[in-house]
């Protein structure tokens, strides 16, 4: 009997210590080391490069319990460089590559058991879960300066690490960010000689399947995206509009650059209908995007080059 009574008092000692354990803070669980990061980002979207503006946001999830949404910056940016061709225009200089990902504040810490990194960009205060950060809303975007200039509101990419136990000073290496977007760019169609000078003021850009989130939520550790997905674009100029001008093509708008949440194989062979608004009338063309055997092709680029034409005139 007196053998049965500790047996059992071995075993309540275990299942307290066991809860305790789960339910230590996490403050208590000592941190090693800090884990060195490093990663590139070399998307077309993002002038592939590492940019000054990049912020990037880090979760670490281990058994010595998660570190959260940590502050982190590329060690080196690539520099704008003006451009050989257009006097003034600035272009994305050399990428920098594979570089050291430096903490704003925390770092990340080894503490204990199997260690799950995942990252994202661009980094937003608030995150506290790595499954479902929330996505910027694609549905209605304006104009940005150039190809050269991408709009952070409009970007999004996330990588992770193998998952690992043992620590090391040797970096961590998160690869190459996969950006959840693909950018798409439109030169204009010929528009009829009538609407030379009037104002273009919306473009809408839609397709049979959804090619944009709207309030959307994505798990950097999957890719997978959870909400409200749309089939539809709305790009809207700011102010009164952009003016159709006539040149040595005829009548055209500015290129367009948008940014849709679409497979690019799936994009490649979709059909995208443009509806161009021009002081309130509307002109339609629709075509798909140039394949991988042109010249114009860009991995990343969705370009509608010399794809579309209106169907008739005013």
């Amino acid at each position: 009997m007196t053998k049965i009574r500790f047996m059992a008092a071995l075993a309540v000692t275990a299942a307290l210590l066991a809860s305790c354990s789960k339910n230590k803070d996490p403050k208590d669980v000592k941190i090693v080391g800090d884990i060195a990061l490093t990663g590139e980002f070399t998307a077309y979207l993002h002038s592939n490069g590492w940019l000054e503006s990049d912020v990037i946001g880090v979760f670490v999830e281990s058994d010595g319990f998660p570190q959260e949404n940590l502050e982190y910056k590329p060690s080196e940016v690539l520099q704008m460089v003006e451009s050989p061709y257009v006097p003034g225009v600035f272009i994305p200089g050399d990428p920098v590559g594979n570089v050291s990902l430096t903490p704003v504040g925390t770092a990340a810490g080894f503490k204990a058991g199997e260690h799950k990194i995942y990252a994202y960009l661009p980094y937003a205060e608030g995150n506290t879960d790595y499954t479902a950060i929330p996505l910027p809303d694609l549905s209605v975007q304006n104009p940005v300066p150039d190809q050269y200039s991408p709009d952070a509101k409009y970007n999004f990419a996330y990588a992770a690490i193998e998952p690992f136990s043992e620590y090391s000073a040797a970096a961590k290496d998160f690869g190459n960010f996969k950006s959840a977007f693909v950018q798409m760019s439109v030169p204009s169609p010929e528009f009829p000689a009538g609407v030379a000078g009037k104002k273009l003021t919306k473009v809408v850009v839609s397709a049979d399947k959804d090619i944009a989130v709207k309030k959307a939520n994505i798990n950097i550790a999957t890719g997978e995206i959870k909400g409200e997905l749309t089939k539809s674009v709305e790009y809207v100029f700011t102010g009164e509009g952009s003016e159709l001008q006539k040149g040595y093509f005829g009548v055209t708008a500015p290129t367009l650059y948008l940014v849709l949440c679409i497979d690019e194989e799936a994009a490649l062979e979709t059909t995208f209908t443009f509806k161009y608004v021009v002081d309130g009338t509307e002109y339609t063309c629709s075509g798909k995007p140039v394949g991988k055997e042109s010249p114009m092709y860009m991995e990343g680029n969705i370009n509608m080059y010399g794809s579309l034409e209106f169907a008739g005139g005013e």
